[in-house]
This record gives structure tokens, sequence and C-alpha cells, in this order.
């Protein structure tokens, strides 16, 4: 019987990021649990967005099934000041008004990144305001960047798994809520009024979207969030 050739390409949500080292992310796990039927490619790049998705398809070999997990790096505000290390705040990286992926064990050190986290949200407002912090892409960009990853991915597989990776929102700020969520749907509407033949989209399902599934940040998959989404890349393959 000849081997299944898998090759998934994720942001920092299809790896283990924020978990412990001993711990594996749904491409690893996926990996293990088809290793007898299936060869597989794991391509991770944090901040992956459908730009940065189509220069990692250009880069691959061909593959039976092609896994395309997009985090959420297309709707999510960032802050597009560049100025360094300012008020305790990274503005150099993308990441530099993140949440932290967990909370510390010791109450004054919790209670000190706290009002950090405050400070950092209230920061966010300011800027959002002033239109420094928003997406990298325009919502009207979306569909068009979409059908082009599409397109590309058609020439490396016969068959592309879309997974849109979905936040769980529970105690992020209302205006990264609002934003990101329009991006979301949008990409979920045009993703599902396509027709293209090989083309599978794997919807989250709505009892995936609890707390016990996702780190602190509300973004990146815990260790038992990494298991159900294998479970279910596993079933749609």
């Amino acid at each position: 019987m000849e081997r299944l050739k898998i090759t998934v390409i994720g942001g920092s949500a299809s790896n283990n990021f924020g978990n412990p080292p001993d711990s594996l992310g749904w491409p690893e796990l996926l990996a293990k649990n088809l290793t007898q039927s299936a060869d597989l490619t794991h391509v991770s790049r944090g901040g992956l967005t459908f730009v940065r998705g189509m220069n990692e398809i250009a880069d691959i070999d061909s593959a039976d099934v092609l896994i395309m997990h997009f985090g959420t790096s297309i709707g999510w505000p960032i802050s597009i000041i560049k100025a360094g290390t300012v008020m305790g705040i990274d503005f150099a990286t993308d990441h530099g008004l993140n949440q932290p992926s967990g909370v510390s064990k010791v109450k004054k050190r919790r209670i000190k990144n706290l009002f950090k986290r405050s400070f950092r949200n209230g920061v966010k407002y300011v800027l959002f305001f002033t239109g420094l912090y928003k997406p990298r892409a325009s919502r009207r960009e979306l569909s068009d960047q979409i059908e082009a990853v599409i397109n590309l991915a058609q020439h490396k597989t016969e068959r592309l798994i879309w997974i849109q990776h979905k936040a769980f929102l529970n105690h992020r700020i209302f205006l990264e809520k609002r934003v990101y969520e329009g991006y979301f749907k949008q990409i979920m509407k045009t993703l599902n009024g396509l027709d293209v033949k090989g083309l599978s989209v794997l919807a989250i399902p709505d009892d995936f979207m609890v707390a016990e599934n996702y780190l602190f940040d509300c973004v990146h998959l815990s260790r038992k969030g990494h298991e159900r989404l294998e479970k279910l890349v596993r079933e749609a393959i």
C-alpha cells in the first residue's frame, strides 16, 4: 500500500507554543497516529498570513494532502509603530502587545502582570483611534488573497484542507474581539462560497470553543486543544 504524503503549513497555533516542552502540536500528534500509513512534513512559521502562506507553498514539494492552518495573524490588530521598546512595550515586533500564554503561580507577580496587561490594553485603544493599531491586511483584500492561496496550492496538491483558526476571545478586550470577528466571518464566508475541486474547509465546531482547549492568551491551543484538533483533522483526512 502506497504511503500518503501529507504536508502541514501553519502558524504558531499549529505548534506547541506555550505548552510544556514534552507536549506535541497537533501535526506531530497526527504524524504519530498515522505512522503506519503516512509521511507528514510540518512547516511552522509564526505570524502566518495569506501572503506568507503563498511563499511557503511555493517552497514545498508536491503532496497528496496539503493542510493549511492559518491563525489569527490575518485579522488580529498589531501596532504599526516600529520604535523599539517604549514604556516597557516592545513596539519593534508584531507581538509586543500580545497577552501572555500563561499566568504566574506567584500571587505578587500575577497582580503586577495584571496591571501591565491593563496598561497595555489602554495603549491599544489609544493607538487604534489614532490609526496605529490595526490588522496587516485590508478586509477588501481578503477574498483575492484567499483565492490566490488556493490557486497556488492546486499546483502542489489535489487535496487541500483549510483550517481557519478560531480564537476563544474570552477575556480579550472589546476592540480586539470586534475587529477579529469581522475578519473571521468574512474569511469563512469567502471560503464557504467557493466551489473548488479538492478543497475542504475544516470548520472549528462550537463545542471546541471552551477554555480548556486554549492557553491564557485565548489564541494558542492547550495540550488538550491540540489533541482535540488532531482528532478533527484525522477524521477529515
